[in-house]
């Protein structure tokens, strides 16, 4: 379906680019299921997130996401205990 555009914007190239920067597990994890936007109106909601975070990146606020403990085997324990 996106092929010709994928290959034409080396979508593929430019993943796996920022991928190398991912800083957890779960963050190359993301990457790697990251697909564009089917719905117009999620992609709307998420290019307004992308703007704040821009505005505040602008504003001095850094974070980092590297300190925090990847929830994955948390999550799939509790997924186990709702069972």
């Amino acid at each position: 379906m996106y092929d010709q555009a994928f290959n034409t914007l080396e979508y593929h190239s430019l993943r796996a680019l920022i991928r190398r920067g991912a800083q957890t597990p779960t963050g190359r994890a993301l990457l790697d299921r990251l697909a564009p936007f089917e719905d117009r109106e999620e992609l709307r909601h998420a290019l307004r997130a992308v703007s704040e975070a821009v505005e505040l990146r602008g504003r001095g606020l850094h974070w980092s996401f590297s300190e925090l403990a990847d929830p994955t085997a948390d999550a799939r324990s509790a997924s186990v205990m709702l069972r």
